[in-house]
């Protein structure tokens, strides 16, 4: 009987053993998962948390005359009534600035985005491209650091080609900038 108590002991010290050492590991994973998304710019603040199932019209206006319908346009605000009339105006341009060197370059040469953006440090700039008048995400961002930004692009699509940097979490993007990949 001693000798199977003795088991039994032994047994349950190494089940609780086993419990505190995959809790350790556990906590450090999960500890070394929260600073990985917060370098990522991934967090869980109310004030910057987007819903996914939220559509988010962004406050720029990349082409003239543009209107909340059309992709990039600024939605129109009230500025007050004359004559009993409502007259609309325009949202201020927006706060990114965006250059792109060179404006002609072969197919998938390096095309340079560089400019500027007051934004927090580390804030993510996404790149995007206007395909069929829609602006779609390239597979390319750019990193805000200390006011300013540079990444650069790689496409094999000849002609005219729109880019844009698009601050998605703001709600803020860049005019467009031309290239003519040849």
């Amino acid at each position: 009987m001693d000798d199977e108590s003795r088991w039994q002991k032994q047994v349950v010290i190494g089940l609780v053993l086993l419990l505190v050492v995959g809790a350790l590991i556990g906590a450090i994973v999960a500890f070394a998962g929260i600073k990985v998304a917060g370098l990522a710019g991934i967090n869980n603040d109310s004030s910057t948390a987007k819903s996914t199932s939220r559509l988010h019209v962004p406050h720029n206006a990349d082409t003239p005359g543009g209107n909340a319908n059309s992709p990039g346009g600024a939605a129109p605000t009230t500025s007050g009534t004359t004559g009993g009339t409502t007259k609309p105006t325009h949202q201020p341009s927006t706060v990114i600035s965006l250059t792109i060197s060179p404006t002609t370059a072969a197919t998938y040469a390096r095309i340079n985005l560089s400019g500027t953006y007051h934004a927090p440090d580390g804030s993510t700039l996404q790149v995007q491209r206007e395909e069929g008048g829609s602006w779609v995400n390239f597979p390319t961002t750019a990193t805000v650091s200390g006011g300013r930004f540079a990444t650069y692009v790689e496409t094999g699509q000849s002609g005219i080609n729109r880019f844009r940097v698009s601050d998605i979490f703001r709600g803020v993007s860049s005019r467009a900038a031309v290239v003519t990949v040849e």
